[in-house]
């Protein structure tokens, strides 16, 4: 599990660092108007820790394409709360609390409340609690995650997405690409770069 908060850490302050030297690099000050809403597919993996290999009885990880569909609603510039819901195509066992089970996880769905917070144009931090089910159990989640919007054009966004999510019995770290539309009012976002 140390890799997958390893690798969280590693993609955190690399996309830091790009959006520092872009922002560096642009000395004008500009304003936009964004839309109040924005529904969002996204198109990635979740790489899983913990989980055990049936033939040779020890723990891999494994790579799990995930489908997802977020929304997002923009109180301020800075602000929002959204949805966040995915797919993940698993077929996988966990240990259980007692490390005398295992538990089948089937194409997990997970659906999860966040607050997206964004300090720097195009740079967004979100966090949000939520479940993942499938037939055989729900397991309460936490989810924190980073996404940078390189495109905003015509309402149109498309950004890089990473985030850790944390379950009672394995945890797993999302990353992807996510196209998303911005529809309805708008806000007034005054950025500074």
């Amino acid at each position: 599990m140390r890799k997958v908060y390893f690798i969280s850490a590693v993609l955190l302050l690399s996309l830091t660092g790009l959006v520092t030297a872009q922002e560096n690099q642009e000395h004008n000050k500009s304003s936009h108007l964004l839309k109040r809403h924005k529904l969002g597919a996204f198109l990635g993996n979740s790489l899983i820790a913990e989980v055990k290999n049936t033939q040779t009885g020890k723990e891999q990880y494994v790579l799990a394409p995930t489908f997802g569909l977020d929304y997002e609603y923009w109180l301020h510039p800075k602000w929002a709360i959204g949805t966040y819901n995915e797919i993940a195509h698993t077929d996988i066992e966990v240990e259980t609390d007692t490390h005398e089970e295992y538990i089948k996880r089937e194409n997990t769905m997970l659906f999860s409340v966040v607050t997206i917070f964004e300090p720097i144009h195009n740079l967004a931090f979100f966090a949000g609690t939520g479940v993942e089910t499938d037939p055989n159990e729900t397991l309460w989640i936490r989810y924190l995650g980073i996404e940078y919007t390189f495109i905003r054009s015509n309402d149109w966004d498309v950004s890089v997405s990473a985030g850790c999510v944390n379950k009672d019995l394995y945890d797993a770290f999302t990353f992807g690409v996510v196209i998303g539309r911005r529809f309805g009012n708008l806000i007034h976002a005054k950025t500074h770069h």
